[in-house]
């Protein structure tokens, strides 16, 4: 810890004050030339502050004007130059008095040059056209415009104070540092500018506050705080501090590395970006990109876990609308409150896409419930992104240019409350929300989208989430819900379920649109062409083709959906249509280019021959033979047809059976035959005909002496044509036997039992039947089979005349289970693995005899419609009214595990000095939110309900921690322990002063305490927090001052102030020149010592009537060798040392 003493005296009595040096010429350099001021203030060394004032002769703006051949030495610390200390008007409505500016813009300096310093102070300066490009390090790779100051480690810096603004335009930067040292070109910069305050200037503009000085493209003249530190203030609270920041002067740091940033803590506040001096727009440069900036902390180079050590406090500013603002990766708080951003209407103005986006690992805070916090923003969408806190509060942000369905405010945070608005009047809205959260309304603006301009009120939600405000509702209503430190995206209406559109067919009213939900919204209105209401559900059904519009109701909120329904009449388009017919007697005919008008619509096709049987699918008929075909399409139950279309063979051979003779044979005998069959083809003409087995059992035209049996011929002729085969025919028997199994009837098995069987078989011929299983095994012997299993079997019937029959084969399968209509009514989820989630059933119509509920262990858990226990899978058995049970279903019941509690998070910080200074950080937790925090003390008292508790002195503190669940909290005890410590003296420089009188005692950069001052005899004098005392100096002596912290305190530390001239204090007030050798002259002691020093005596009447330089002479009270006349005179002596005049009275006595 360092101190500082700073003297300065206060009154014109005894005075004394830093070395002042003027600057009257405006020379480069030379005598009086700021140059020669700098290099003198450096010679003077850095104990005190010194000054740099000006007296430039002249009251032009030309004679006012430094301009700068080459640079100026680097800048010493505890140094001031103050440009308004010169005589004359400042230039415009500024405080600048003197301009400093380079002979040319392409010279590669800029103005002031700040190294390794601690103290700088900047007024009533105009810095203009500093734009040279600057090489940093030696490989000269590294190019930059030139700033006007350039900081390097440059600690506790202010530029510009309300009345001593500057004007600082058409630079490089007005505040830069380069990432390589400008002391060598080789290291890394250690830091940028550390602690800086900067008020009242004017950037951008010339000093009538609104004018561009050149026409200005990209970004120029900005603040770059790549590598700052400490405490970061643009502006303040006060409005004479405001800085009017115009063209495109970016506050940035945006260029800092990921390896060299520091914490810093920033305050914006009260300034203007795109206005000037009178509030008014103005037109902006031109950019190199999209999107211009007011602030812009976005740096790419940061990745995964880096980031800046930053916190903000950006209020209170007026932003024209086309900057844009985005503070991300930052670790500290962002508070981004009070500000007015909107988009203005000016000529000439070009339109920049806007936004603003806050990204930190801490609290984000835009807007508040307090006067003075909310935010007015127009035209811009806010992102924000924070694990801790996201509050939204009361803000006006409205005419954002946005999708439907996009957000004003977005955010990817899992952490918000819900908000939904479901019911509006005219008199009330209602909703529901996360239970117990704040409900902020706000009325709708007038722009396209529905968005939040107007705070109405704050309302609970209550413990279901329900809540509703009453009032006469005029406009669209927008809510925001809040709970837990987080605040819900702003309510729109959202389709979150998806619409099918069923077609109206056949000229009927069967068209529908169905499935789309919203939230969101007050109501529904259906109407059609005519603005006829139809409809005032979700879902419109059982309407005409025609186009529909749903309006969401939510007053000057509504949004509306347009839909048509189409007439979905199937309509068939032959114009193209190609027809193949077949060839060679082959399936190789087509019906192509068919199409169906509304090809959107999804039809079913279907294509069928002459029979009746299907044919094919598709639009397409492929693979067709000779034959009669027709296709229907079919969509919500309206079928048309088309056709006939009649394909024929057009070559090859032919096979006619329709007029083929049949002769049965005799049961086994091989009499049967078929003749006169039909057959055309071209040249040598083949037969071949084949049995069911597919063995040849003919070749001629016509089949003679064959069994019964199935029968297909085969012909080939002379043409290229494959064989063409006709279909199978039958050859029957006489005498024989005959099953008609057309009304076969199977009685299946219930439960395992021996009660199947097969009925209903037509046998003509037989007089024996025989059953047999399927490992031929006879089972029966009658017409009907009883009394079997489950299992295949078939009859093999016999007659007299040796004629045998085998029926199908029959497959006796076990009765269904009985379908019972179940639906889970309810179904609670278990936590932290106990028994007590549940599932509840409801059996709709036919109920189960008996209900079993199985474990995923096979294990019988539950035995009615309610099953309790832990989470997991558990099968579901019905029995029905046949004593048959049978596997429904499997359910779940879902766990939510215990929160996990991360002890090595968590963090104890003893107080310090008993100042209540201590605070315990909770450990980590990760589980279902939002996460529970309950502090007690010692008594059991309430004192926190965060994750950090602050401001606690020593003692025994409890933590209740857990999530929503409640059986995973747990109490966590800790111990807060005091700890003094150990302060430093303060460091105290011994000082000398010219003459007694009042003075100053400060301590340099003062700590959080209480400073008390003490005397010699330690006798407590007075007492300071802010480290500065007045003291009346008259003799020299000692003092002490010790640094008080709660309990804490430290060792006094000593300061020497000694009088050079104590004897000054000692001067007589009276002589009596009578020449007895006694006051016969006034002796002034030590002024041997000045020897430039003046003393003038003036009468009563103010005419002087002695002066001395030197006082070589002592005053003897005689004028030009006369005695004067008895009384009172008054003298000015002024030792010429920086010490002020010493003025007082006398007196003649003779």
């Amino acid at each position: 810890m360092r101190f500082i003493l700073l003297l300065i005296l206060l009154c014109l009595n005894f005075s004394a004050f830093s070395e002042i040096f003027v600057v009257t010429s405006n020379a480069d350099s030379g005598v009086g030339s700021l140059r020669e001021a700098l290099q003198k203030a450096a010679a003077n060394g850095v104990g005190q502050k010194d000054y740099i004032h000006f007296n430039l002769p002249g009251t032009s703006q030309d004679q006012r004007t430094i301009t700068l051949i080459t640079a100026l030495e680097y800048l010493t610390s505890n140094l001031a130059i103050d440009g308004t200390t010169q005589p004359g008007n400042s230039f415009g409505i500024s405080d600048a008095k003197v301009i400093i500016q380079p002979q040319s813009q392409t010279l590669s300096f800029g103005a002031f040059v700040l190294v390794d310093i601690d103290g700088f102070e900047l007024y009533g300066c105009y810095i203009r056209d500093f734009q040279g490009s600057i090489i940093y390090g030696l490989d000269g790779e590294l190019l930059a415009p030139a700033p006007a100051i350039y900081a390097e480690n440059a600690r506790n810096i202010q530029i510009g104070a309300p009345g001593k603004g500057n004007v600082i335009v058409n630079n490089g930067y007005v505040i830069s540092t380069s990432p390589v040292s400008i002391k060598n070109g080789v290291e890394a910069s250690e830091s940028g500018v550390e602690n800086l305050k900067f008020f009242s200037n004017i950037l951008g503009f010339e000093p009538d506050g609104k004018t561009n000085r050149e026409v200005l493209f990209g970004y120029n003249g900005g603040i770059d705080l790549s590598y700052c530190k400490g405490r970061i203030e643009i502006g303040g609270d006060d409005v004479a501090k405001r800085n009017i920041i115009g063209g495109t002067n970016c506050i940035t740091s945006q260029f800092a590395l990921p390896n060299r940033v520091f914490e810093s803590s920033f305050l914006i506040q009260n300034n203007h970006f795109g206005y000037d001096f009178n509030g008014a727009t103005i037109s902006l440069p031109g950019f190199y990109d999209g999107m211009i900036f007011a602030i812009n902390f976005n740096n790419f180079s940061f990745n995964g876990d880096d980031y800046y050590p930053y916190s903000f406090d950006v209020l209170d500013n007026k932003i024209q609308g086309s900057y844009s603002t985005f503070i991300q990766k930052v670790s500290g708080r962002i508070n981004f409150q009070g500000n007015r951003i909107v988009k203005e209407s000016y000529p000439g103005v070009p339109s920049y896409p806007a936004g603003i986006h806050l990204t930190s690992n801490d609290n984000v805070k835009v807007g508040g419930e307090n006067s003075g916090e909310p935010n007015v923003i127009s035209g811009q969408q806010l992102a924000v992104v924070s694990p801790t806190s996201i509050l939204v509060q009361r803000n006006s942000i409205f005419c954002v240019n946005i999708r439907r369905e996009e957000a004003v405010y977005v955010t990817p945070s899992t952490l918000l409350p819900e908000i939904e608005i479901k019911q509006m009047t005219a008199t009330f809205v209602s909703g529901t929300a996360t239970p117990l959260s704040k409900v902020e309304l706000f009325w709708d603006d007038d722009c396209e989208r529905c968005q939040p301009v107007s705070y109405i009120t704050t309302i609970d939600a209550d413990a279901n989430g329900l809540w509703k405000y009453e009032g006469d509702i005029q406009k669209g209503i927008v809510a925001t819900a809040t709970r837990n430190g987080f605040t819900s995206m702003y309510t729109m209406p959202i389709l979150y379920e998806y619409t099918d559109i069923l077609n109206a067919t056949c000229g009927n009213s069967n068209g529908s649109i169905v499935g789309q939900r919203f939230k969101n919204t007050g109501g529904y209105e259906w109407t059609d062409e005519q603005n006829k209401v139809v409809g005032n559900d979700p879902d419109l059904k059982n309407v005409p083709a025609g186009k529909y519009r749903l309006t969401l109701l939510n007053s000057s909120c509504s949004e509306t959906y347009d839909y048509e329904i189409l007439d979905g009449t199937p309509k068939f388009d032959d114009r193209d249509i190609k027809i193949q017919n077949p060839s060679c007697g082959m399936n190789n005919g087509s019906v192509t280019y068919l199409y169906l008008s509304n090809g959107s619509i999804p039809y079913k096709v279907k294509w069928t021959d002459q029979s009746g049987r299907e044919r094919g699918n598709s639009l397409d008929l492929i693979e067709a033979g000779a034959g009669t075909y027709f296709v229907e399409a079919s969509y919500n139950d309206c079928i048309v047809r088309y056709g006939p279309i009649v394909l024929t063979n057009q070559t090859g051979p032919s096979i006619d059976l329709s007029s083929a003779v049949f002769k049965n044979t005799t049961c086994n005998g091989s009499s049967g035959s078929i003749t006169s069959v039909k057959v055309t083809g071209t040249g040598n003409i083949t037969y071949t005909w084949k049995n069911a087995a597919g063995v040849t059992v003919g070749n001629t035209r016509d089949l003679v002496n064959v069994q019964s049996g199935w029968y297909a011929l085969e012909v080939k002729d002379g043409t290229a044509c494959p064989v063409l085969a006709s279909a199978p025919v039958q050859v029957k028997e006489t005498n024989g036997i005959t099953i008609d199994e057309a009304n076969a009837k199977l009685i299946p098995v219930a439960c395992n039992s021996t009660i199947g069987g097969v009925t209903g078989l037509i046998i003509t011929g037989a007089t024996t039947y025989k059953w047999l299983n399927q490992a031929n095994q006879e089972v029966g012997h009658s017409l009907n089979l009883t009394g079997v299993g489950v299992g295949n079997y078939h009859l093999v019937a016999s007659n007299a005349s040796g004629c045998t029959q085998q029926s199908q084969v029959y497959e006796v399968k076990e009765l269904p289970s009985t379908r019972f209509d179940v639906e889970g009514v309810s179904q609670t989820i278990s936590s932290c693995n106990q028994p007590n989630g549940s599932i509840t059933i409801k059996v709709n119509g036919l109920q189960p005899s008996g209900v079993r509920w199985v474990n995923a262990s096979g294990m019988t858990v539950g035995n009615s419609m309610t099953l309790t226990g832990p989470g997991g899978s558990y099968k579901l058995y019905l029995t029905d009214n046949k004593n048959c049970e049978s596997f429904y279903r499997e359910f779940s019941i879902l766990n939510i595990a215990a929160a996990v509690i991360n002890r090595d998070e968590e963090k104890v910080t003893n107080d310090q000095c008993n100042l209540g200074k201590g605070s315990i950080k909770a450990p980590g937790i990760s589980g279902m939110p939002p996460y529970y925090y309950y502090w007690s003390d010692s008594n059991g008292q309430s004192i926190g309900s965060g994750s950090l508790l602050e401001n606690i002195s020593a003692g025994n503190y409890s933590l209740t921690i857990g999530d929503a669940v409640t059986c995973s909290r747990q109490i966590i005890l800790y111990t807060v322990l005091n700890e003094d410590k150990i302060l430093s003296p303060p460091i105290l420089n011994d000082l000398k002063i010219c003459a007694p009188g009042d003075a100053f005692i400060q301590v340099m950069q003062p700590e959080f305490g209480t400073y008390v001052l003490l005397n010699e005899n330690g006798t407590r004098l007075d007492q300071s927090t802010s480290g500065t005392f007045k003291v009346n100096i008259i003799t020299s002596q000692n003092y002490f001052v010790r640094q008080v912290v709660g309990l804490c305190e430290s060792p006094a530390a000593r300061i020497r102030v000694t009088i050079e001239n104590e004897g000054l204090s000692k001067l007589p007030n009276a002589i009596s020149p009578n020449n007895d050798g006694h006051n016969d002259v006034w002796l002034i002691p030590d002024m041997i010592n000045y020897p430039e020093g003046t003393v003038l005596i003036f009468n009563r009447y103010g005419q002087k009537v002695f002066a001395s330089t030197g006082y070589k002479q002592p005053f003897d009270g005689r004028q030009n060798g006369k005695d004067l006349p008895v009384g009172t005179y008054y003298y000015i002596i002024d030792l010429k040392r920086a010490c002020g005049l010493l003025k007082g009275s006398i007196t003649i006595i003779r």
